[in-house]
């Protein structure tokens, strides 16, 4: 039997309200670790035990298995994979677990289904996909994705009707699904790396169980070579040998570029270090949730960030907004500075008292710009509704006089010495 976690029933709950509500296909967003296997175990057993058929659509053939046994292990049963053009398990299976790439090739073995799935859902939007999804029309379909977005910045509104956030790694961390991570990186984002990954790998890794995110597949084969580690790029054929050998603590250290981002459990993993650069927030959540998952004895995890992408997406457990269309990934408020100890690294939002990593005392705030300016007495403030009149009164001879937008707000800072806080065009409306 499937036991789900508090916010995995809210999040199966509310897929299914979705649902009740007309909608047709649901994304599912929860961060890497949160259980989106367990979660979509369930919701095939619910589907199978209606009666339906279940299509599982997985973007890689390699991982096609590994899908598979975690459906399995999370108590979903009658379940068969396709890929490569071969079928294991019986033809008639409830659940098929089945290659984008296959279903592309084969028409033919495409099997019937009343609810489709899609696993790392952030390719949705690939051609591929929206054929498949054409293939079956009118059949409910869930999506399941900790970054709701592509590396283009594609969002998925144009697949998806409606949108389910599980929880947030915050949540999840301070009820001890994930655990803590530390961030080490240099004090602004940079094009050089910080340090080589070997300097990185020998001062912060030492005793291993690392993974090695590398710009290029020759840097990573070179690292793993130099160094004892095992490369695991797209042509790795052993892949699920190299991954158990690494689980066991025989290599201390797994070298990639973009292999191991997606689809794939290391819970034994605690160090990440990102040696590329980093555009993307969706790869960078999906990097840094490869070290989130506890583990015997693993109490945190540490992000070593060589081009400081940090700066640029935020940390790894800030809360995050998720829509459908426009900004796929943002965060929901303006958070408190990044600062960096000056004596281990550690990059953190502002802390009191000394490092939590190292034990040294924090850098000193910097002293404020002092600019001079007169001082007098201030008796009244202007009211919320004179400032607003004198902005409407603006606007209304920025429209007479053609001039430029931009000439309302000069105007306004130069009375209240602050810049207006409604649009032009709005109040543009409102005078007409």
């Amino acid at each position: 039997m499937i036991r789900l976690r508090d916010y995995q029933v809210r999040a199966v709950d509310a897929a299914d309200l979705a649902f009740l509500g007309g909608a047709r296909s649901v994304l599912v967003v929860a961060p890497t670790g949160a259980g989106k296997g367990t979660i979509a175990a369930w919701r095939l057993q619910a589907e199978v035990a209606r009666g339906g058929r279940v299509l599982f659509f997985v973007h890689r053939e390699e991982i096609v298995s590994d899908v598979a046994s975690r459906l399995l292990a999370a108590g979903c049963s009658d379940v068969a994979t396709r890929s490569g053009g071969r079928l294991v398990g019986a033809p008639d299976a409830r659940v098929q677990v089945c290659s984008v790439q296959t279903l592309t090739a084969r028409p033919d073995a495409r099997p019937p289904a009343t609810l489709l799935v899609t696993d790392e859902a952030h390719h949705a939007v690939a051609a591929t996909y929206r054929a498949l999804y054409q293939a079956y029309p009118g059949v409910p379909h869930i999506g399941l994705t900790a970054t709701p977005e592509r590396s283009d910045r594609t969002a998925l509104g144009d697949v998806y009707d409606e949108l389910v956030t599980v929880a947030s790694v915050r949540e999840l961390t301070a009820a001890g699904w994930l655990v803590p991570c530390d961030v080490i990186a240099p004090a602004r984002a940079a094009q050089a790396l910080a340090c080589s990954p070997a300097e990185a790998l020998a001062r912060y890794a030492p005793r291993g169980r690392a993974l090695v995110f590398c710009g290029s597949k020759a840097e990573a084969a070179e690292l793993a070579a130099r160094h004892g580690g095992a490369c695991v790029i797209g042509e790795t054929r052993d892949r699920a040998a190299v991954l158990r050998a690494f689980r066991r603590g025989e290599i201390p250290f797994l070298s990639t570029v973009q292999v191991l981002t997606e689809g794939v459990d290391v819970p034994e993993a605690e160090t990440v270090i990102l040696a590329r650069g980093c555009s993307s927030v969706g790869m960078f959540l999906q990097i840094t949730g490869r070290v989130l998952r506890p583990n015997t004895g693993k109490t945190r995890a540490l992000l070593v960030d060589l081009r400081g992408a940090v700066h640029a997406h935020g940390m790894p457990d800030d809360d995050r907004a998720f829509s459908l269309t426009g900004r796929a990934i943002s965060g929901k408020e303006k958070g408190e500075p990044i600062r960096q100890c000056a004596s281990c690294g550690r990059v953190a939002k502002t802390w009191l008292g000394a490092c939590p990593r190292c034990g040294s005392a924090p850098p000193p705030m910097p002293a404020q710009r002092v600019k001079a300016a007169s001082l007098a007495k201030v008796s009244s403030v202007a009211s919320e509704g004179e400032r607003r009149a004198y902005f409407d009164s603006l606007c209304a001879q920025q429209a007479r006089g053609g001039y430029r937008p931009g000439w309302v707000g000069i105007r306004f800072k130069a009375r209240y010495g602050v810049w207006p806080k409604w649009p032009v065009s709005r109040a543009k409306e409102a005078t007409a």
